[in-house]
C-alpha cells in the first residue's frame, strides 16, 4: 500500500470517499444494485463492465486502489476486488474498510490460484468482511453471473413479483446465443435461455428464475412458454434457413410428463418448424431411476425427428451409461472442460477424449463456454462440431440476435 492512503490525512479522505462510493445500507435498492470494480487489467474491466451492465447493474470501474476516491459516485452494493491492484494488496483496503466502519460485500479476485483466495478470504471473515464469492483468474463468465444473481436474488426477493404473471405479460422471454459450425465459423443455430426482463430488477437469469418456478409449480408452464417462443421466434432468427436449429433445455422431470412429447410436437406444427431443426438439451444428472422412465419419451421424440443432446457433459455419475441406454444424437461437453483447456492439459485430455467418442458414437460434439480465441482453436483442432460462448457472442434478445448479421458470415 502506498504511503499517500497510509497516512491519517489521507485515511479520513479515503474513509469519506468510500462512504460516497461505497453508501450505507439505507441508501436501498439503487444503491444495492450498483457494483464497484477494483482492478488494473484493462481487459477485465471491460469484460467485467460489459457482463454487470448486460445483467442489469450499474458499473463503477476503478484501477488502482488510490483511485477509488476519486471513483465516487452515489452508493454501491456489491466490490469485486482484485486482490493485486498495481502492486498493492486488496488486504490493506479490507482493513481500511473494517476501520472506517464500511460493510459491504465482496467478490475477491486473483490469478494467484485458490489457495491465495482462501486464505485472503479468511482474513476478510477477520475483518468482519462479507465475501459474497471467490473468482480464481481466469475464471468463467457464467461464474460471475451466478455470483450477481444470487446477490441480485437474495436483495429483490422479498419484492419479487408472481411468476405466473410475468409469465402471462410477456416478461419471461428466451434470450439466444449463437452456436457456431467450427468447420465453417458460420452460425449454424442457436440456444434458447431463459430471462425475466423485471421491471425493477432488471434481466435476472435462470438462478433466479428456476428455484421460483419450482417453488410455485410453475415449470411446465415456464417451459413450454419457452420451447412456443422459441418455434415462434425460429423464422425471425433464420430467415427460415433449413439448416438453422433451434436448442432448448428441458428437465427430466419434464419430458416424462404424460403430455410433453404430444405438446412439443404440437407446437413444432403450429409453427411450422421442421422437427430436425429443434433440438432439446436434457440435463446429464438422470438418476438411474429415471432411465427406464425417460427412455420410452425419448424414443418418441426421436421418431418424430427432434434430435436430443446430453447436456453438461462430464459432470454426471453415468454419463456412459446415459450413452448407452438413451437416444441421444449429440453430446455437449460441460463448460468446465472447455473454458481452462488452454491452461490445463486434464481438459484438454478430456475433450479429445469425448470428440472421439462422440464420433465412435456416431454423435455431433458440442463444446460450451469458448471465452477465449485460443479455446476457440483447440475446439477446432480437435475437431469438435459445434461451440458456443461468449467469444462468440453472449446471450441475446431475438432482436438484437438478427441485428448484429450473425447469419452472414
Amino acid at each position: 500500500m502506498s504511503a499517500s492512503f497510509s497516512s491519517a490525512p489521507r485515511l479520513q479522505g479515503v474513509r469519506s470517499a468510500l462512504r460516497t462510493a461505497i453508501g450505507r445500507p439505507q441508501e436501498g435498492v439503487a444503491s444495492a444494485n450498483r457494483v464497484l470494480v477494483v482492478d488494473d487489467d484493462p481487459q477485465v474491466l471491460s469484460l467485467l463492465d460489459k457482463v454487470i451492465r448486460r445483467m442489469g447493474f450499474e458499473a463503477r470501474m476503478v484501477n488502482s486502489l488510490d483511485a477509488i476516491d476519486e471513483a465516487a459516485a452515489s452508493g454501491a452494493g456489491l466490490m469485486l476486488l482484485d486482490l493485486h491492484v498495481g502492486g498493492d494488496h486488496a488486504l490493506s483496503l479490507i482493513r481500511q474498510l473494517s476501520l472506517a466502519g464500511i460493510t459491504i460485500p465482496i467478490v475477491l479476485m486473483s490469478g494467484y490460484g485458490a489457495r491465495m483466495l482462501n486464505t485472503v478470504r479468511d482474513a476478510c471473515v477477520e475483518q468482519n468482511c462479507t465475501v459474497a464469492g471467490i473468482l480464481s483468474k481466469p475464471f468463467e463468465m457464467s461464474a460471475l453471473e451466478s455470483i450477481l444473481a444470487h446477490f441480485r436474488w437474495r436483495k429483490a426477493a422479498p419484492q419479487m413479483g408472481c411468476l405466473r404473471e410475468a409469465i402471462g405479460q410477456g416478461e419471461v422471454v428466451p434470450f439466444y446465443q449463437p452456436v457456431v459450425d467450427m468447420r465453417t465459423g458460420k452460425v449454424a443455430g442457436a440456444e434458447a435461455l431463459v430471462r425475466w426482463m423485471h421491471p425493477e430488477h432488471g434481466v435476472m437469469l435462470p438462478s433466479d428464475i428456476i428455484p421460483e418456478a419450482e417453488v410455485q409449480g410453475l415449470m411446465p408452464l415456464l417451459t413450454y412458454r419457452v420451447i412456443d417462443q422459441a418455434l415462434r421466434d425460429w423464422g425471425t432468427l433464420s430467415n427460415r434457413d433449413e439448416g438453422f436449429d433451434i436448442s432448448v433445455n428441458v428437465t427430466a422431470d419434464m419430458v416424462i410428463r404424460p403430455e410433453f412429447v404430444s405438446k412439443v410436437t404440437g407446437l413444432l406444427a403450429q409453427h411450422s418448424v421442421p422437427a430436425r431443426r429443434l433440438t432439446l438439451e436434457i440435463t446429464e444428472s438422470l438418476s438411474a431411476l429415471q432411465v427406464p422412465q425417460i427412455c420410452t419419451a425419448l424414443c418418441r421424440l426421436r421418431s418424430a425427428g427432434i434430435n436430443l443432446a446430453l447436456d453438461d457433459f462430464g459432470t454426471g455419475y453415468s454419463s456412459l451409461v446415459a450413452l448407452r441406454d438413451l437416444p441421444f444424437n449429440r453430446i455437449k461437453l460441460d463448460r468446465s472442460f472447455v473454458t481452462h483447456a488452454e491452461s490445463r492439459p486434464g481438459e484438454r485430455m478430456i475433450m479429445a477424449s469425448v470428440t472421439r467418442l462422440a464420433r465412435d458414437f456416431g454423435l455431433d460434439s458440442v463444446a460450451e463456454g469458448i471465452e477465449t480465441r485460443g479455446c476457440y482453436d483447440l475446439v477446432r483442432e480437435f475437431g469438435m462440431d459445434y461451440g458456443q460462448g461468449y467469444l462468440m457472442a453472449e446471450p441475446v434478445p431475438r432482436d438484437v440476435f438478427r441485428s448484429r448479421a450473425l447469419l452472414q458470415g
